[in-house]
C-alpha cells in the first residue's frame, strides 16, 4: 500500500480562508455517489461536449447525469473550487511531482478540486476512486486521488481517513495535521469514519487519463 503525503503544507491561515469561501452549511449540495462534479467543476469545454452530446440539463443548468444521493454509502455536503480558481493550480502541482517521480501514469487532466464539509453523522464508507462509471472505462478514468485536510484536527472528532487492504488492519495515514495533502493511487480502498463532534472539512480532486490497457 503505497501513498505520497506533506504534512501541514498549507498554511493554516490559507485553510481558514478556503473554509470561510467555499462552507457549504446553507448553500452545499448533499454529496452523491459516482461522476459528480457540479458546474462549477467542470471546465467549459466539458459542458460544451455535454450540451452537443444531449447529456446537459438546461432547466436546470447542470449535467443530466447528476446521480441522486445515496446516504446509505456517503452522507456530506459538497462544494466546488471553480476551474480557474488559484488551489487548483497549486494542488495539481503537487500531483504532477508525484506522479512523476513515483507513479508515471498518462494522465491528461486534473479535475477542480471538490469541497467537502462533514457534519455529527456525516461519513464516506469504503470505496474506490476509479471505475466510478461505464464511461470511465471507455474514455478516461481517475487514476491518482488527493485530499487535502483544512480542518484544525482539535475542531472536530470522528472523521478519520482510513485505507483497507484486505483483510489486513486499517491504515490511518498521518494527515491530521491541518494543511496536510495525501495523494494516492485511485484504485486504492478508503473511507471517511462518521464525524462525532464538531465538523471536518477537506478538499479533494482526482487526475484522470486514458483507460488502463
Amino acid at each position: 500500500m503505497t501513498y505520497y503525503y506533506w504534512k501541514a503544507e498549507i498554511l493554516k491561515e490559507e485553510c481558514e480562508k478556503i473554509i470561510s469561501e467555499f462552507d457549504t452549511s446553507l448553500s452545499g449540495k448533499l454529496a452523491s455517489v459516482g461522476n459528480l462534479h457540479g458546474t462549477e467543476g467542470l471546465y467549459p469545454e466539458e459542458i460544451e461536449a455535454m450540451k452537443k452530446e444531449g447529456r446537459w440539463d438546461y432547466l436546470h443548468n447542470k449535467s443530466k447525469n447528476e446521480d441522486v444521493p445515496d446516504t446509505s454509502i456517503r452522507k456530506t455536503k459538497l462544494n466546488w473550487l471553480p476551474a480557474n480558481h488559484i488551489y487548483n493550480k497549486i494542488l495539481c502541482e503537487f500531483v504532477t511531482t508525484t506522479n512523476e517521480k513515483h507513479y508515471h501514469y498518462n494522465l491528461t487532466k486534473f479535475t477542480p478540486c471538490q469541497f467537502a464539509r462533514y457534519d455529527v453523522g456525516d461519513f464516506y464508507d469504503y470505496h474506490q476512486d476509479s471505475g466510478q462509471s461505464k464511461e470511465d472505462y471507455e474514455n478516461e478514468t481517475r487514476k491518482l486521488s488527493m485530499t487535502v485536510q483544512l480542518s484544525d484536527p482539535d475542531s472536530y472528532e470522528g472523521g478519520k481517513f482510513l485505507f483497507y487492504n484486505g483483510h489486513k488492519k486499517e491504515t490511518e495515514p498521518p494527515i491530521q495535521e491541518q494543511g496536510s495533502i495525501i495523494i494516492f493511487d485511485s484504485k486504492m480502498w478508503h473511507r471517511v469514519t462518521p464525524v462525532t463532534k464538531g465538523v471536518r472539512y477537506s478538499l479533494v480532486s482526482w487526475s484522470l487519463g486514458p483507460s488502463f490497457q
